[in-house]
């Protein structure tokens, strides 16, 4: 079968200058590895460089049919007359990129689904494209925060949750985040067919499990115990032999039989003496008298109320893989198992995969495209009489040879957890999320300069009465001047130009320079900087645009939380003409009445409830 590779580097067709290349790909979430060395000569089509991109592509047609290898050049060395590169693909790249953001369910559109989330890391701050698997709303995070942490440190976590894969798809340029297994290989590799070698297979009899005990989350369980002082095995006037290691207890102790009057306990050298009747003593299962205050009869009855902690336990076999192979005992722990069920299947899950010992191989194919680590596979090898379904742990390809070679496995993937898993491993996160919420101080020493930032120019004219003195003028100066006395009227100013750098207004609400007090009712707050409606409240603008010009259009950004109208004037005031925003989201509007008398807007709280508005950027377009 033909067989065709070809290499780029941004963009660049390299294939004539590669020696040769290694890509090598893990079922573990690190990065794929490509190692290349290019012929000298290279440096004559370009200047390697670290962060370039790398593109590995192969097939039976064209050499472009299968991608097995997207990256970036991370190192390079010069050997004589050799140039080799060391590439990482995508998944390399999320570790580099910090981000700080967080998640809350009752908050963000992503309600708490962990595969929501995934996606949103992956493409918002990843800035990569996701495929993820519908994690579905059974399993919710209340939230989830990213401090300072790397993109691909957070995607583990939420891996983790479900116990899922993340891997990058180089042949759809693509994250995958979902459950092991997903995908199988269509095509079977067989000897004789696109078998190249004699593969060699192993056996691990070391993890082989055919009697396995489960013991799972200690559930409090209640009993009574009854005894007579002097009479039953344990009971004396000196302590209480109790049956289970206790965590609450209750006394009665008396001449009735049973019991009727209950006795105060107390903690041995916390609690002054002579205020209890007794203490227990859980490691060796005992309740003491407090002889100093009380000391039951010889003959009197004692009745002790008390929990225990019992775990869950449940024990099967594989009577097949004991006779084949002998006794081989697991006991696993696992405080997730609330349920007896639940304990049943784990163990059950345990004896399907470990009654029989693992078989992994070592197998070159060739002719073969298309596979990658975590796939399962059909191997029919009729050399070693081995026909099994395996899984496609590490595959590497190699040029110029033409095979690839296979490290293959029967060890089930990882499963998806269980319900008990996944909420306890929800509750871990949640909790740890809880208490974050700490102040960190970070001293610096840094030299800084102070730059103003231009608002806005304002031109204003004024006509000044007959008697005003004007400093400097000709006439208007002089004390002995005839027109002047002292106290004559002031101008009155009016705005003549009011423009703004860039043609672009800002409010922030820090002063109410731009207040149309006498049509604005909400609450325009220059201390907390926003402006504040109760139901139905306006507020209103003056000009924020004034310059003997028309405007033609607005474009609009509005941070704000609450239901409000926006309209905009493009003739001072006369027509208002309404424009539809999303918080955060700029809007652009056409005017379809507009003159040169000046830019306003207006806000209505239109919900019967009550709103914020925190900045106001409207660009005006002449």
């Amino acid at each position: 079968m033909a067989f065709f590779t070809k290499i780029t580097v941004d963009g660049t067709d390299v294939t004539s200058k590669v020696i040769n290349y290694e890509v090598t790909d893990t079922v573990n979430e690190d990065a794929t590895e490509a190692k290349i060395d290019f012929v000298k000569a290279i440096s004559s089509d370009l200047t390697l460089t670290a962060g370039m991109a790398i593109v590995i592509s192969n097939g039976s047609v064209t050499d472009s049919d299968h991608t097995i290898f997207q990256g970036t050049i991370n190192e390079l060395k010069k050997d004589g007359s050799i140039y080799r590169i060391l590439a990482y693909d995508k998944m390399f790249d999320l570790s580099k990129i910090i981000f700080t953001t967080s998640y809350d369910k009752d908050v963000d559109s992503e309600a708490g689904k962990i595969s929501a989330i995934a996606k949103d890391v992956i493409e918002t701050f990843g800035l990569l494209t996701s495929s993820e698997a519908d994690s579905g709303t059974d399993f919710l995070v209340t939230k989830f925060i990213s401090k300072n942490d790397n993109v691909a440190k957070k995607l583990e976590e939420l891996k983790n949750l479900l116990n899922w894969q993340l891997f990058y798809d180089p042949s759809d340029d693509t994250i995958h985040f979902e459950p092991f297994g997903t995908t199988s290989f269509a095509t079977t590799i067989q000897t004789g067919v696109n078998i190249s070698n004699v593969p060699e297979w192993r056996y691990n009899y070391d993890n082989i499990a055919n009697t396995v005990k489960v013991i799972g989350a200690p559930q409090e369980v209640e009993t009574t115990e009854n005894g007579q002082i002097g009479v039953t095995s344990g009971y004396s006037q000196t302590s209480v032999l109790l049956t289970n290691t206790p965590e609450s207890v209750k006394v009665f102790a008396g001449a009735a039989n049973p019991p009727v009057t209950l006795r105060t306990g107390g903690v041995f050298g916390a609690t002054q003496s002579a205020t209890f009747d007794y203490f227990v003593d859980k490691q060796r299962k005992l309740v003491f008298w407090n002889t100093a205050n009380y000391t039951p009869g010889a003959a009197d009855f004692v009745q002790t109320q008390y929990s225990y902690l019992s775990p869950i336990t449940v024990r099967g076999t594989n009577d097949a893989s004991i006779a084949s192979f002998g006794t081989r005992e697991r006991v696993i722990h696992n405080d997730s198992v609330v349920k007896p069920e639940d304990a049943e299947l784990l163990m059950q899950k345990t004896l399907d995969k470990f009654s029989a010992p693992f078989v992994t191989g070592d197998i070159n194919v060739t002719g073969v495209f298309g596979m990658r680590a975590g796939m399962t596979v059909s191997v029919v090898d009729t050399i070693s009489d081995e026909t099994r379904s395996v899984v496609i742990r590490n595959i590497t390809h190699r040029y110029p040879e033409t095979i690839v070679e296979l490290i293959v496995g029967d060890e089930p993937l990882p499963e998806s957890f269980d319900e008990s898993e996944i909420r306890k491993r929800l509750q871990e996160l949640e909790r740890k999320f809880a208490g974050d919420q700490s102040f960190v101080t970070e001293v610096r020493n840094v030299s800084m300069g102070v730059r103003s930032k231009l608002r806005y120019l304002e031109v204003t004219t004024g006509t000044i009465g007959a008697n005003t003195r004007i400093y400097g003028h000709n006439t208007q100066s002089a004390y002995a001047s005839a027109t002047f006395t002292y106290g004559g009227s002031a101008a009155s100013h009016s705005t003549n130009r009011l423009t703004w750098p860039n043609r672009l207004y800002e409010e922030t609400f820090f002063d109410t320079s731009f207040k149309d007090v006498g049509n604005t009712t909400a609450t325009w707050d220059t201390s907390a900087r926003e402006l504040t409606f109760a139901a139905g409240e306006v507020g209103r603008s003056s000009d924020i645009w004034l310059n003997n010009e028309t405007p033609v259009s607005v474009d609009i950004t509005g941070i704000f939380t609450g239901s409000l109208t926006f309209e905009v004037t493009g003739d001072g005031g006369s027509t208002f003409e309404t424009v539809v925003i999303n918080s955060g989201v700029q809007v652009s509007h056409n005017f379809g009445v507009s003159d040169t008398s000046g830019v306003q807007w207006r806000a209505t709280e239109d919900a019967a409830s009550s709103a914020a508005l925190t900045n106001l950027q409207i660009r005006v377009n002449v």
